[in-house]
């Protein structure tokens, strides 16, 4: 978000920028903070962080090694034979971050086939799965849970 000025032909006297990062694997909140600080490099500007509680670094990566990861890829080719499965860089930040204390097995993965029609409505405005989709959703997670052992 980015506010400043009243009038296009006037500088304003004061400009504000509030910037969400996706933080790579690697990265921390903090060093993402020092990049940008070293970047701007302009003691006029000042760069902060929100509160802290409000800042997360990026969840550990998951194993691709693991029984879990072998689960759910196996689960996957299961329901849906003619994708091709592979690991995955999600760029939102998802509750499965709480759970890394737990396991280093931490998947986040929604099993809804979708195109670009279906990845415009996220976050938008009459946002849904078509019955078919959360139907395939639905056998999935049957499946799934069929595999744990």
């Amino acid at each position: 978000m980015i506010s400043g000025g009243f009038k296009s032909n006037a500088l304003p006297p004061s400009a504000k920028a509030i910037v969400n990062f996706r933080i790579l694997p690697g990265e921390t909140a903090a060093s993402v903070l020092d990049r940008v600080r070293n970047i701007v490099n302009d003691p006029a500007v000042s760069v902060s962080a929100p509160d802290v509680a409000e800042t997360r670094d990026p969840s550990p990566i998951s194993p691709i090694d693991s029984d879990g990861y072998r689960t759910l890829s196996t689960s996957i080719r299961q329901v849906f034979p003619d994708v091709i499965v592979s690991p995955f860089l999600l760029t939102a930040a998802t509750d499965s971050s709480f759970y890394t204390a737990l396991t280093p097995n931490v998947y986040r993965f929604l099993a809804v086939e979708s195109d670009p029609s279906v990845l415009a409505m996220i976050h938008g405005l009459n946002e849904r799965i078509a019955p078919e989709k959360y139907l395939k959703t639905v056998q999935f997670t049957a499946q799934m849970i069929q595999n744990i052992r």
